[in-house]
């Protein structure tokens, strides 16, 4: 049930990052729907693993999508939203370049098929390259939306417009660090391992959208602002959409 909960939420999440996407086109907006996506294909082959037995197909894209690549595609969508520009054009080359390593290691790992049914996902072997480029996502990835949201909060803090952007940011932040400590949480929430982390999968995704929703304020805000200003005075209001 847990596993199936995390991963409708993954689900309705990815969908509104996209139709977000669809209809303002920012680039920032994109990368997180790669990312949320990601995180729906991990969630979703961990239930139907649990749920109808562990496959070698199941296996490597709940370890790819969910383990290794969501938060690297998280922090460079963050990079996107701050900085943008050469910046994040080679931070995206770079993100790239490793998810494709990173996949072709995984797709190439051996998997002992008698002992899936007992050991899950952890049946495979994991490659080196690949669990050194889950770290480098993981590690670096939380430390770039954590040190990115503070130091944006400090720039925006004096900018009542920007505001939204800044405590969304925030909230996006917790929503990760809550899926990055769902291991710590088994005791507290008195589950198995596995139930606990998708418990703590479907709180943080959740927050994740929650943050993504209020940084989403400001641009609506500026949206609605733009739309006024072109409307003629004592017109209908049908200015430029």
């Amino acid at each position: 049930m847990f596993p199936l909960l995390a991963a409708v939420v993954s689900l309705l999440t990815a969908v509104t990052v996209w139709n977000q996407y669809r209809t303002r086109k920012k680039p920032y907006q994109a990368v997180w729907a790669v990312a949320f996506t990601l995180f729906t294909i991990g969630t979703a082959a961990e239930w139907v693993g649990r749920a109808f037995g562990w496959s070698p197909l199941a296996i490597r894209l709940f370890y790819l999508s969910g383990a290794i690549l969501t938060t690297g595609y998280l922090a460079l969508g963050l990079v996107w939203l701050l900085r943008g520009g050469r910046t994040a054009q080679v931070a995206t080359g770079l993100v790239v370049l490793l998810s494709v390593l990173a996949a072709v290691s995984l797709w190439r790992a051996p998997i002992d098929t008698e002992a899936m049914a007992d050991l899950g996902w952890e049946a495979m072997t994991r490659p080196p390259l690949a669990r050194s480029i889950g770290l480098f996502f993981n590690i670096a990835g939380t430390l770039l939306l954590v040190g990115g949201t503070l130091w944006s909060a400090w720039k925006m803090r004096a900018n009542p417009a920007l505001r939204y952007r800044a405590l969304g940011l925030l909230v996006l932040t917790l929503g990760v660090m809550v899926v990055a400590a769902g291991g710590s949480m088994v005791g507290v929430l008195g589950l198995s391992e596995a139930d606990a982390l998708a418990v703590t999968n479907a709180l943080g995704i959740a927050l994740m959208l929650a943050g993504i929703q209020v940084a989403d304020r400001r641009v609506q805000a500026q949206v609605t602002a733009r739309e006024g200003t072109s409307s003629p005075v004592g017109g209908t209001g049908s200015g430029r959409r």
